[in-house]
């Protein structure tokens, strides 16, 4: 999720339920439903980009996230994304409708990472059920995460979640080492950001 989460980060997360969940908010996310062994058992730090129903799909001739026929501005992605690396060509063409009860996730490293692009090709276009959200990232390193507008600026309601001090309470706290996440220890959440694909590492 670099450059938004970087590693040695702390984040922490705020329960909810998969449908409340919004375009632009940063979940935590079980991915059995992936079909990767090596991903069983293992938890995302991903974006969610797009909810049931939506058409989501890359890209406009600029190189914009398309969801609904609207060019996306992420402002928040690593520079070389979208595009631009050879092992994820194929990943960057794709049309897919987003499954009722299901989000579709990127990360924000684009250009190297392990997200829904990758599972378009089954049953649920790459999407994750609403039950695989564990939770909404909320604060970065004791800081407030500020949520994005890109998807709001592009004509797509919800704003993503905020974090309301005074009012809610987070359930878990997680240590960022790298990009894939995998649960250990009493209360920790132990972010391992580590795919296996040969020669690469996803973030």
């Amino acid at each position: 999720m670099t450059p938004t989460i970087q590693s040695g980060d702390i984040v922490k997360v705020l329960p909810i339920s998969g449908e409340d969940v919004r375009r632009g908010d940063i979940v935590i996310v079980k991915t059995d439903a992936w079909p990767d062994r090596d991903l069983q058992g293992v938890l995302l730090v991903k974006r969610v980009v797009a909810l049931p129903g939506d058409a989501v799909g890359c890209c406009d001739p600029d190189g914009k996230l398309l969801v609904n026929g609207k060019a996306i501005t992420e402002d928040y992605l690593a520079p070389d994304d979208p595009r631009g690396n050879s092992a994820f060509d194929d990943y960057d063409h794709y049309t897919v409708e987003v499954p009722e009860g299901g989000v579709f996730i990127l990360g924000d490293n684009r250009g190297n990472s392990r997200d829904s692009r990758a599972y378009t090709f089954t049953a649920e276009k790459g999407s994750l059920p609403f039950s695989a959200i564990v939770g909404v990232v909320v604060l970065l390193n004791d800081k407030v995460l500020a949520p994005t507008h890109a998807f709001t600026d592009a004509g797509l309601p919800g704003e993503p979640h905020r974090f309301d001090r005074t009012a809610q309470t987070v359930a878990a706290v997680v240590p960022v080492a790298g990009g894939l996440v995998s649960l250990g220890g009493l209360v920790w959440l132990i972010v391992n950001l580590t795919a296996r694909r040969p020669g690469k590492s996803y973030r």
